[in-house]
């Protein structure tokens, strides 16, 4: 399972048709609120998270994630990230920052490695 938390519904859907292309299944949130609120911590699978929401930011959304003792792989992506939240974000144990717009290719290969 992929769970996709991106607050642009375009980008959503086009990463929800993108991972359907390659039959995976996929779940998406428009917050990192309300995955939080669903995930049970016992479902396998790999995150892809936009860095920057207005909701709640990565730093809250990371720290939560961990604080709850999650380890589910974490790909950030985003248009723009400092160089601190970049450190801060592999501290917490992001596995791969991408830019936006995805390299789809790319992206696949973090993703079927962590799956």
């Amino acid at each position: 399972m992929v769970y996709v938390i991106d607050d642009d519904a375009n980008v959503r859907r086009s990463l929800e048709l993108l991972l359907r292309s390659y039959e995976l299944r996929c779940t998406s949130f428009n917050t990192g609120k309300e995955f939080l609120e669903q995930y049970s911590g016992s479902q396998q699978g790999v995150v892809i998270l936009d860095l920057k929401m207005a909701d709640m930011d990565a730093k809250d959304f990371l720290q939560a994630l961990r604080d709850d003792g999650n380890g589910i792989p974490v790909i950030g992506i985003t248009a723009n990230i400092e160089s601190n939240m970049r450190q801060y974000c592999r501290d917490l144990g992001v596995k791969s920052i991408m830019s936006k717009p995805v390299d789809s290719k790319a992206l696949m290969d973090i993703i079927r490695y962590y799956k």
